[in-house]
């Protein structure tokens, strides 16, 4: 089960949900991400990492992504790559490292319920949260 939380602009009422975790349906997002990576949708990198590796996935597991220097926050894939060494035992063989759409520094990654003022991407506002959320 995953959880998140709502925010909301009381500048200009954007709206927006932050999901962290894994839902029920883990295989199913994993697949589709695994296939979304191979097809080059997060870069060329993972692509041919995914393309040629035996036995790889990608991990589907929400996060939070921020910007210590620029406040700027994404909610996203995780995105490493693990190889399955059995049934039961996988390693990871690629992290996959976010960045800042705006100074391109690596962002930094948290599972948990931000502690930090997030902004409005339309109008640079603080947001108010609004409300937690189960999902699966």
């Amino acid at each position: 089960m995953g959880t998140g939380y709502e925010y909301r602009c009381p500048n200009c009422k954007y709206e927006t949900e932050i999901l962290l975790g894994i839902g029920l349906f883990f295989h199913r997002t994993q697949k589709r991400v695994t296939e979304q990576a191979a097809k080059g949708k997060f870069g060329v990198t993972l692509k041919q990492i995914v393309k040629h590796g035996n036995s790889v996935t990608v991990s589907p597991a929400k996060y939070l992504y921020y910007c210590e220097d620029c406040h700027v926050c994404k909610n996203d894939y995780c995105l490493n790559v693990y190889e399955e060494l059995d049934n039961l035992k996988s390693e990871e063989i690629y992290r996959f490292i976010h960045k800042c759409p705006i100074c391109h520094k690596e962002m930094k990654r948290t599972d948990q319920k931000p502690s930090f003022a997030l902004k409005c991407p339309k109008c640079n506002t603080i947001m108010d949260y609004s409300g937690d959320i189960m999902w699966d």
